[in-house]
């Protein structure tokens, strides 16, 4: 019989980071595991939607002989009270660490004592000689994993994962790597600045066979670190997509301004693409160059106002409190995406994550706090987490008050009674009743807007129930 082995991934405790399909990484190393003989089943519980005791009991009762457990900074500390848990209810199953926490954070993953072996970057090309190697007693500490290339990221196959027929979202990468140098940005330290291709008919081929395995799926999400490096192939890949008529409509996380044009919209469209969503991160002119994206803010006007032209929503991402900013620097990025009309923000705090540039700068310009366990984003109730960084210029307090003015002014937040209430009280507390006051006159717009989204998700729904 062969060795049975659980992969988890603990959720991170906020009611909006519930997630609507299995963890994509566990779901691609039970891929790999499962092709090498190994009995291999992912347990999520951001995808579970239960409670800590819940997901060990699962994990328990499948009687696993070793555990692998993902690790995220935002929920460091859950995370690995998870595996504590798991190591109590299971004691005879060896544990191994992973992920972007494991990645940038080996040290003090394996200072807990907990893991038999930490792998540090992409483990598909090893989990299963590490896996094999705890198994058999060793324990090899700290594992270095190299990138995986292209062609060896295996088509996940979602059968793997507990309740993988409940899924609505279906991720997949085309592509893997960035070759851009954001100042801000961890990725480089994780999956590399080399970009890494995989085969584009071998993804549809992968994309078709989920589908018809998962017919809840109604989009499919493209989670590349950098979809677009590469125009003219992604544009085939969608041109192909079109053209086998795969019936889930193509969602993209982030696209680099600089890579938007007619053509990539008009194929987009006839992917029913939900929304695109440009990165800006600041419209602070110094702010923006520290930054590094290779872009200027030239080319984000652009194609936010040729995205508006062809009436797709328009998504933007900005990230407060970068290296050199200030709270006059974020009013002017509120003005910036004041102008480009966008339909809904993403306004996140700069978390300063081992292996950043940003980082860096801030060890020697500012002060660092604990940056394990917070978030980038406000929880739907408009509860957040305190900055982890400040300078002598632009102190925390202030950070907060530049984050919420932000927030609050293009009500980037989920408009429930609860968060309007606490709205109300974070206005008072920061003295930012004009704020409050101009949220309050863009209530009935952005009321519209999400009124619409929901109804283009229950419109996707039905359409793959019909197809």
């Amino acid at each position: 019989m062969s060795a049975r082995v659980a992969l988890v991934n603990a959720s991170a405790g906020r009611s909006d980071t519930v997630s609507q399909w299995p963890h994509y990484g566990l779901v691609l190393l039970a891929t790999v595991l499962r092709d090498q003989g190994f009995t291999v089943r992912v347990f999520d519980q951001a995808f579970l939607q239960e409670e800590a005791g819940d997901l060990v009991a699962r994990v328990a009762a499948w009687e696993p002989q070793a555990i692998g457990v993902s690790l995220y900074t935002t929920h460091a500390t859950r995370g690995l009270a998870v595996a504590r848990s798991l190591h109590g209810a299971v004691p005879a199953a060896p544990l191994l660490a992973g992920g972007p926490h494991a990645s940038l954070y080996a040290d003090q993953v394996s200072a807990t004592g907990l893991f038999a072996a930490v792998v540090r970057g992409e483990a598909e090309g090893r989990i299963a000689e590490i896996t094999t190697r705890v198994l058999a007693g060793e324990a090899p500490g700290l594992v270095d994993a190299p990138p995986t290339e292209g062609l060896a990221i295996p088509a996940a196959d979602y059968a793997l994962a507990d309740a993988h027929d409940q899924m609505t979202w279906m991720p997949i990468q085309l592509s893997r790597g960035c070759p851009f140098n954001c100042s801000f940005c961890e990725v480089k330290s994780i999956a590399s600045r080399k970009i890494r291709y995989r085969d584009v008919d071998a993804c549809l081929d992968e994309i078709e066979v989920n589908l018809a395995r998962h017919p809840r799926v109604h989009t499919l999400r493209v989670v590349d670190d950098c979809p677009t490096l590469d125009r003219p192939r992604f544009k085939e890949f969608l041109r192909r997509y079109v053209t086998r008529r795969i019936s889930a409509r193509v969602s993209i996380d982030n696209m680099r301004a600089d890579s938007v044009d007619e053509e990539l919209l008009d194929l987009l469209q006839q992917c029913r693409i939900p929304h695109v969503c440009i990165a800006a991160e600041s419209g602070n002119p110094a702010v923006f160059r520290h930054v590094d994206k290779g872009e200027k803010l030239e080319d984000i006007v652009a194609a936010a106002r040729l995205v508006r032209s062809r009436k797709l929503p328009l998504y933007m991402c900005f990230v407060i409190g970068l290296p050199g900013s200030s709270f006059d620097a974020e009013m002017d990025s509120l003005r910036f995406a004041k102008s480009l009309e966008p339909d809904l923000i993403y306004w996140n705090m700069f978390l300063p994550h081992r292996g950043t540039r940003a980082r860096e700068w801030f060890a020697d310009h500012g002060t660092i706090f604990e940056e394990a366990d917070r978030f980038s984003v406000p929880a739907y109730d408009l509860t957040l987490s305190l900055p982890a960084t400040e300078t002598a210029e632009f102190s925390r307090e202030e950070r907060i008050r530049a984050y919420l003015t932000c927030v609050l002014e293009t009500v980037s937040f989920v408009m429930t009674p609860r968060a309007l209430v606490r709205a109300f009280v974070l206005a008072r507390r920061y003295r930012l009743w004009r704020s409050f006051l101009v949220m309050v006159a863009n209530l009935p717009r952005k009321v519209a807007i999400y009124a619409r989204i929901m109804l283009g998700r229950t419109f996707e729904r039905a359409r793959r129930r019909a197809a």
